[in-house]
């Protein structure tokens, strides 16, 4: 069959793909719901179509909706946050902003420019997950207004993250090929 044909031609061509670890996706809209049962044969082991795929740390949904991408990632900003709120009454506040960015920043900005145009109701939990963190940083009580303490820390707000990082992509892409 024709997907046989296209294994044969990664084979003959020095290709390799390791059919434990080989996943399949198929990417569609949610408004045209097409219910395809594609199975790809690969080294004799049958792979199924997936509802979602890892790549590179980013998840991916067939509707590139982003959903298990934040939620995942949700998660690990919250074991983040659990790690400051523990560690911030023993180190001093340069301390806790460089750790602020090894183990919450990283992760937030880490493919925000593939998922940080996602439904804002999808955004809004990462959102507020960084407000509670720059809380914990600056000793603020949960119910503090976060604007001034994003601009007394120099601390990016998600949003204005997303359109830094997308700013320079477009300023490198013109400028740098």
């Amino acid at each position: 069959s024709e997907s046989n044909c296209l294994f044969d031609w990664f084979g003959a061509n020095g290709f390799s793909m390791n059919a434990d670890k080989t996943e399949l996706i198929l990417f569609q809209s949610r408004r045209k719901k097409d219910d395809f049962r594609l199975t790809i044969t690969l080294k004799g082991k049958k792979i199924f179509l997936s509802s979602k795929v890892g790549y590179l740390g980013i998840i991916l949904d067939r509707y590139l909706e982003w959903k298990p991408q934040l939620t995942e990632l949700a998660r690990t900003l919250s074991r983040a946050i659990g790690l400051l709120s523990k560690i911030r009454h023993y180190v001093d506040t340069a301390t806790l902003i460089n750790l602020y960015y090894s183990l919450f920043h990283s992760h937030m900005t880490y493919g925000c420019m593939a998922w940080g145009f996602a439904r804002e109701t999808l955004l809004k939990q990462v959102q507020v997950l960084q407000k509670r963190d720059l809380r914990i940083i600056t000793f603020s009580d949960r119910n503090t207004p976060t604007s001034d303490l994003f601009m007394h820390s120099d601390i990016l707000k998600l949003k204005e993250l997303i359109t830094l990082k997308l700013s320079l992509f477009i300023h490198y892409w013109h400028h740098e090929r």
